[in-house]
């Protein structure tokens, strides 16, 4: 109590107002009033709602990726934001070396000199600087069929806080020495496809703790036993092999992504459902979002800005669980495998309601950035990392078939189908087909109807696969069409990337329309939204060293909600505290009580 009085602490006094508005008003009547009323107050000021500082990147296009904040990522950024002592392989179709968003947190072999045409570490491949093209052979060409994996390491590592593009979720803070580091592993090359497995066991040793794999084969239950193999090695070494689950809307087994020895991942939307394509069952381990992801493309092949663009599928929510770990191993530098995963998987939110026919079907459910962080800050560090202990696979009754790896399936455009009803509503159903001669793993099409209301308008948007034929379908049960005479007026259309294709409404029993959709598109002019000004709080209390109170400002704070209900006033010097009620009074909110408590007789001390 005396430490309090000698620091003044014991004359704030407080009173409360009903609203915010009154808060205002009360405080403005008061000012106005003679210094009758004023006599013995030093100080008076309204309390301003205060909030948790989260923090956020400067990256302009961050406000467009919503699918980091359905996993609390902002909330774990609090923790860390990323460590380039983590490693992180991304094994697909490699990346963009000279994206403009893809500079701070490339992975550099430290045993290596780059373009020398040596192998200076003697580690078997020369000129790995910053990973290899374990397709097309070469440590100097990283970059092969496509934005595909340029997309999902912008995903897990894209450089944070930069003032430019997208973020990562482990990129760091814009600041030297932050951010997990991208080891590229090209699977998919210029010219050729393959060594997947060659690619795992790379990564294990040149000191990758965490593989990126967004690919799968095209048919169920068949493998490659050297993938297998090097799996299991990877695992052996104390890391984590992430991989997609497909997308071929389906329970089967499809791998790498149901083995065992792998976190297999499901895609979902940003609301938590399954995304429609996703493969689900017993396999999956978690889920993540993958429908829609805005993350890097190869530069000027984007639809956003250029150099960015949305892709669906699991092979966008596998990097979001890639680079969560990535959070947990800069977190805890020591954290073992099994550490990582139980956390990831104790902690994530269940989903189960989300998805009513899918219960138990999606992993863990939806990983949780922030929880898994805190769960992960409370345990003791691991002093040496302990590999999981994974069952043994069962023996293959014969040699397996070996299937070349998945053509990489880009599904980044959106068909809209828009059918305006007739009279008669429940007569009307349609369909959108994928070819069958397609890539087993590129998105399938969608079906609508029958509907329920006459003369409106209802929309669905279907993400469609580059370079793939559909088939879409219009059915009138009643065989007249939705237009026209006593039908109404109905009609139906098509629109690929907001451009009509088909538009008809007299059709009989039925009306059909194949497509082919383009290999280019024309870039989407996206508005760069003005920021709103961030509004600098005028200084409030009438105090030497806040400044004088400003009515006006206070005024609109209040109609903002930036102000509490509390109004505070200092007593000064010398004052008895019996005129903290008289104050009050004056004010006309409520009694008067002390802003400080008194300290107790036993203070408490640190430890």
């Amino acid at each position: 109590e005396a430490k309090h009085r000698a620091a003044g602490l014991d004359r704030w006094w407080t009173v409360k107002c009903s609203e915010a508005n009154e808060t205002w008003s009360k405080l403005d009547a008061f000012l106005a009033k003679g210094d009758a009323s004023h006599d013995g107050v030093e100080f008076v000021e309204p309390a301003l709602v205060v909030k948790m500082s989260s923090w956020e990147p400067n990256d302009p296009l961050f406000s467009s990726q919503s699918h980091y904040s359905s996993i609390e990522l902002e909330a774990a950024w609090e923790l860390t934001k990323g460590d380039p002592s983590v490693v992180v392989q991304v094994i697909d179709s490699g990346l963009d070396l000279a994206h403009e968003d893809l500079q701070n947190n490339i992975w550099q072999n430290p045993g290596e000199i780059c373009g020398n045409g040596e192998d200076d570490d003697d580690n078997g491949y020369v000129d790995d600087c910053h990973g290899y093209n374990h397709a097309d052979g070469t440590g100097t060409d990283l970059l092969g069929d496509g934005s595909h994996g340029s997309h999902c390491a912008g995903t897990i590592s894209a450089d944070s806080n930069n003032g430019v593009g997208v973020a990562g979720v482990a990129g760091g803070d814009g600041t030297p020495g932050s951010g997990a580091s991208l080891m590229i592993s090209v699977g998919f090359g210029s010219t050729f496809t393959g060594g997947f497995a060659e690619a795992l066991v790379y990564g294990a040793d040149n000191g990758a703790q965490i593989s990126s794999n967004s690919w799968g084969y095209t048919s169920p239950d068949v493998c490659e036993q050297a993938v297998i193999d090097a799996i299991d090695y990877y695992n052996d070494e104390g890391g984590i092999v992430v991989f997609a689950a497909g997308n071929d809307d389906s329970e089967a087994c499809y791998y790498p992504g149901c083995y065992d020895g792998v976190v297999g991942v499901a895609a979902l939307d940003d609301n938590g459902a399954r995304a429609y394509f996703s493969n689900y069952g017993g396999t999956v381990d978690i889920s993540a979002p993958g429908h829609p992801v805005l993350s890097t493309v190869i530069m000027g092949e984007g639809s956003v800005d250029s150099n960015y663009d949305s892709y669906s599928g699991t092979s966008m929510a596998c990097p979001h669980v890639a680079g969560v770990l990535a959070l947990g191993l800069s977190l805890q530098t020591t954290a073992s495998r099994n550490e990582l995963l139980d956390c990831a998987y104790s902690t994530a939110t269940n989903i189960d309601a989300l998805n009513p026919g899918y219960v138990g079907k999606l992993g863990a459910g939806r990983i949780d950035a922030f929880a898994f962080l805190d769960c992960l800050g409370t345990r003791a560090p691991t002093l040496t990392p302990v590999p999981s202990a994974l069952p043994t696979p069962e023996p293959s009754p014969g040699p397996t078939t070996t299937l070349a790896p998945t053509v990489l399936c880009v599904c980044d455009q959106t068909l809209e189908v828009g059918v305006f009803t007739d009279n008669w509503p429940g007569e009307t159903t349609w369909k959108v087909t994928l070819d069958e001669d397609a890539p087993i793993n590129c998105v399938d099409g969608s079906a609508g109807g029958p509907y329920t209301e006459t003369s409106t308008l209802h929309t669905h948007a279907i993400t469609v696969c580059t370079g793939q034929r559909y088939l879409f379908e219009i059915f009138d049960s009643y065989g007249d069409g939705i237009c026209c005479g006593e039908n109404g007026d109905g009609y139906y259309y098509l629109q690929l990337n907001g451009v009509e294709i088909k538009r008809g409404g007299d059709y009989g029993p039925g009306d059909s329309h194949d497509f082919v959709v383009p290999s280019t598109r024309a870039p989407t002019v996206v508005p760069t939204a003005t920021p709103a000004p961030t509004a600098t709080l005028a200084p409030t209390p009438p105090t030497p060293t806040c400044g004088t109170l400003d009515m006006g400002n206070l005024r609109r704070l209040a109609d903002e909600g930036q102000v509490g209900t509390e109004i505070r006033f200092k007593l000064a010097a010398g004052t008895s505290a019996a005129r903290a009620a008289t104050v009050a009074a004056a004010v006309d909110c409520s009694s008067a009580k002390r802003v400080f408590r008194p300290a107790g007789r036993y203070e408490a001390k640190h430890r």
